[in-house]
């Protein structure tokens, strides 16, 4: 039996393909239209670097001195094979602003590539709110797949 609130669909994974079609699907406007999940709002900012793309200097090297390839980077690539932290960073103060101006303790998710994604943004938002994780330890929280 497969339950899914995030169907897999890859060119390498594909729930379907593992589990068949589906017999029963329950949407995620219906979920709320019932009352069972709650309404959500998606704040969406674009970046320089996520709309224009990233290309390293000639010879720039990372953090650990390997050299960078020298190609055009996109948001494919960011949090994936290349990791800008200074895009962390950017992100993680947007997210601060919005919530400073709106609800700084409004019920926010911060969808993130990986867990190792998750653990820089998890920082990056402490970094930029420690009186209110001095107030509540909880007021960032990284809940990802390999939390107990």
């Amino acid at each position: 039996m497969g339950l899914t609130a995030t169907p897999k669909e890859t060119k390498d994974v594909s729930n379907n393909h593992y589990f068949g079609d589906s017999v029963y699907t329950y949407s995620l406007k219906q979920g709320i239209d019932d009352g069972f999940l709650a309404p959500y709002k998606v704040v969406r900012i674009d970046i320089d670097r996520d709309l224009q793309g990233w290309r390293p200097a000639k010879g720039q090297v990372d953090k650990h001195g390997q050299l960078i390839e020298d190609r055009i980077y996109n948001q494919k690539d960011f949090d994936r094979s290349l990791v800008l932290e200074k895009r962390t960073e950017l992100v993680a103060r947007k997210i601060t602003e919005f919530l400073k101006a709106t609800d700084p303790y409004a019920k926010t998710i911060v969808f993130c590539e990986d867990i190792d994604h998750a653990e820089r943004m998890r920082q990056a938002l402490v970094n930029l709110n420690p009186e209110r994780v001095k107030e509540n330890r909880q007021f960032v929280m990284r809940i990802t797949g390999d939390e107990k």
